[in-house]
């Protein structure tokens, strides 16, 4: 997931937000799904570190035609932020291949692959001054954050982020489970 392309980063987030629930000594904190990778770490940080406190997070922001709310849509053209739209839609390809009982990863993102592929080749064919390149598409246990072959009974998280231009997305579902 993020700790590929940022190693260092959800050390750095642990240490802050632990020194915030310090000094404030907080009963409740509010984190967004959007990040849900960081959501995780925390959950799993207040948990070792006997916090008394209650985390919530709240859904994920997004606009009208899915894409998550974020600063960074801010650096899409019109024409980037139509396509933008294909990493949700991708993530929604391999919830309903999900919910029609499919649970090993090849098969999972299989359509999501061939759809973000096949949007970046229309966009290179047309010649619309940018590309779509994915980062990557994770399936992982919502605890561990251990990557998954298999969807197991404890249900999985599905994320991803990809490139529209130089503008990197972020989004994610989860998959019968809850953070």
């Amino acid at each position: 997931m993020e700790g590929k392309t940022r190693p260092t980063f959800f050390r750095g987030v642990a240490t802050v937000v632990t020194k915030l629930f310090n000094i404030v000594q907080p009963d409740y904190v509010f984190f967004g799904q959007k990040d849900i990778q960081q959501c995780v770490v925390i959950k799993n940080l207040i948990q070792d570190l006997h916090f008394p406190l209650e985390m919530h997070v709240g859904p994920t922001a997004r606009e009208e035609d899915g894409l998550a709310m974020s600063s960074r849509n801010r650096y899409l053209t019109p024409e980037m932020r139509k396509v933008a739209t294909i990493l949700y839609q991708s993530l929604n390809m391999v919830k309903h291949a999900y919910e029609q009982n499919i649970r090993d990863r090849k098969n999972l993102f299989a359509p999501a692959y061939d759809l973000i592929e096949n949007k970046s080749e229309y966009i290179k064919n047309q010649n619309l001054g940018f590309s779509v390149k994915l980062d990557y598409l994770s399936l992982v246990d919502p605890v561990s954050l251990e990557e998954l072959d298999e969807v197991g009974e404890n249900g999985a998280i599905l994320s991803g982020a990809l490139y529209v231009g130089t503008t990197r997305l972020i989004d994610n579902i989860l998959l019968n489970c809850t953070i």
